[in-house]
């Protein structure tokens, strides 16, 4: 009888753990979508940065880093409220999408400056500098649910001192072609992010009447300042996406 009681009872934890490991819930996902374009999906809320391509998906939050057509696309706006409904509470851009977002009413928004702090549910969001001919912002993205931040830089192009107070960053999504191999290294540096995933740049697939800058050979491009990233040990681990494919945080 002890055997047996013995053997049940092992049988009994045996299930629990495996139900257990089952259910375990993932912190969230992102996905990236081509170009500058990122979903996050964290702590509940949805949130798009920088929609373009004319791909719609539900959102809670809009974060748009500046003005340019491929970054604060109105007719990519417009179908994500479209379908989005009034799930789509709340737009954040730079002080130059204002004339961007008088084309998509029926949502609140708020122009923020560079320094400026943004509490939307669980989420903290901070405007950091971001350099592209006109100015424009970085965001700075921490989840309070799981402490997982995300750092996206717009189409920032070239090494500036700003960064070096930055938080901890976990991912840092980074455009390419934008700024030369050494201010790439030299901003790692200051920022140290866990995760480098590379975007803007042109895949396979990515519809032609949607153009934006991109490096003539991304995959060499890449592969360059993967060999830089290793040859300087930076501790950075390089995270190559699809776009589309979402990217799930354990």
């Amino acid at each position: 009888m002890k055997k047996q009681a013995f053997y049940f009872l092992a049988l009994v934890l045996i299930f629990f753990a495996a139900s257990n490991l089952g259910c375990q819930k993932t912190k969230g996902a992102f996905l990236w979508w081509g170009c500058d374009y990122v979903e996050l999906d964290i702590s509940g809320v949805k949130v798009l940065i920088d929609p373009y391509g004319g791909i719609p998906r539900k959102a809670n939050l809009l974060l748009i880093t500046h003005s340019h057509a491929d970054h604060c696309h109105v007719p990519t706006l417009r179908n994500v409220l479209a379908i989005s409904g009034k799930a789509t509470e709340l737009a954040l851009g730079s002080s130059q999408c204002a004339a961007c977002f008088d084309q998509i009413p029926g949502i609140e928004k708020k122009l923020v400056a560079k320094g400026e702090t943004v509490h939307y549910k669980n989420l903290l969001i901070q405007a950091w500098p971001s350099v592209e001919g006109e100015a424009g912002i970085s965001y700075f993205i921490r989840d309070g649910q799981t402490g997982i931040s995300f750092l996206h830089l717009g189409d920032h192009n070239s090494y500036i001192r700003d960064f070096q107070g930055m938080p901890p960053v976990d991912y840092l999504f980074l455009a390419m072609g934008k700024m030369s191999l050494e201010d790439m290294i030299a901003t790692l540096k200051d920022i140290r992010p866990k995760y480098l995933a590379p975007i803007h740049y042109m895949t396979q697939g990515w519809a032609p009447q949607y153009g934006f800058p991109s490096p003539a050979d991304p995959a060499r491009y890449i592969a360059d300042l993967e060999k830089r990233i290793k040859s300087e040990n930076i501790s950075t681990q390089l995270l190559i996406l699809k776009t589309g494919e979402p990217f799930r945080l354990t």
